[in-house]
């Protein structure tokens, strides 16, 4: 009975030693190369529903679009944003994170880093759409200080017919 004691014991020391090098990784910012087409494509595999083909990603590298890249210390690219500057305004067009590395703040770290972005650029919004039911985008970007301006009906038609909420950070 003692030793099933002890054994349990350091099977949760263990279980926390493994949870404190979770929250202890590092992670760090890059810009996207077209070498990167490979992992994009990955990523956007994690998505339920996929919203950006290989083209789609050529044409964002043929137009200079950035495509800001998140990747952990073991250099696994984890996320990707990207967005474009418009006049007096920043346009988030797309963001993911991969499903094993959600709910690890790396959206908000991604976000964050474009409002960064904006704010330099002397932008006075960030703007962006999500699905209607998208949940967990909507509590994170809510969370961040965006707010819901317009409903775009039947927006996203070539994928599904969901409406799109119209949302805005003003910085």
């Amino acid at each position: 009975m003692r030793l099933e004691f002890h054994r349990y014991r350091l099977s949760i020391l263990i279980n926390l030693i493994n949870l404190e090098e979770v929250k202890m990784e590092r992670y760090y910012f890059r810009r996207a190369t077209i070498d990167d087409l490979d992992i994009l494509l990955e990523l956007n595999n994690t998505l339920t529903i996929d919203t950006w083909t290989m083209e789609k990603f050529q044409q964002a590298f043929e137009y200079e679009i950035p495509i800001l890249l998140i990747a952990n210390s073991s250099n696994v690219t984890v996320g990707c944003i990207i967005y474009l500057f418009c006049l007096d305004e920043v346009r988030i067009i797309y963001c993911v994170v991969n499903q094993t590395f959600r709910n690890k703040g790396l959206g908000t770290k991604l976000v964050n880093e474009v409002l960064l972005e904006a704010r330099k650029s002397n932008a006075r919004y960030v703007l962006l759409e999500t699905r209607t039911t998208n949940f967990p985008a909507l509590s994170l970007y809510t969370k961040l200080g965006f707010r819901i301006i317009h409903i775009r009906q039947d927006y996203y038609t070539h994928l599904i017919n969901e409406d799109a909420y119209l949302m805005e950070y003003e910085l």
